[in-house]
C-alpha cells in the first residue's frame, strides 16, 4: 500500500526459527501488493527490528530487490517508521477507523 509518492508502507511478517545446533533467529517476509511474500532482510543501519509482525514506511530509494539468487530478497537500508501490527489493529478498532477496516475485510 502506498502512503506518499516516494514512500511505501510494507507489511512485514516475522517468524522465529531455530537452527539444528539450537541457535535461534527471526526470519522476515514482506507482503507484496498481490498478496505474495518475498524474503526481507535489513541492513545494520536500520537498527533494532521487532520480532513480531509490523508495518514499515520506507522510501523507494532505501530499498532494493536482489534477484541474483535463486529466490529474490528485498533489502531495506533505512526505515522511516515502524508500527507494530497489534498497535495498528488496536487503533483501527478503538477509533472505529472505517477505511482501515474496509481494507482488512
Amino acid at each position: 500500500m502506498e502512503t506518499e509518492k516516494n514512500v511505501a508502507t510494507i507489511e512485514i511478517i516475522a517468524k522465529p526459527c531455530k537452527m539444528a545446533d539450537g541457535r535461534t533467529f527471526t526470519a522476515y517476509k514482506a507482503v507484496q501488493k498481490n498478496g505474495k511474500t518475498i524474503d526481507c532482510k535489513f541492513r545494520r543501519a536500520c537498527g533494532s527490528i521487532p520480532e513480531e509482525d509490523f508495518f514499515i514506511d520506507v522510501g523507494y530509494t532505501n530499498m532494493n530487490v536482489s534477484i541474483n539468487t535463486k529466490y529474490p530478497v528485498l533489502w531495506i537500508a533505512k526505515i522511516d517508521k515502524i508500527v507494530l501490527k497489534s498497535e495498528k489493529l488496536d487503533g483501527a478498532l478503538a477509533h472505529g477507523n472505517i477505511k482501515i477496516l474496509k481494507e482488512m475485510f
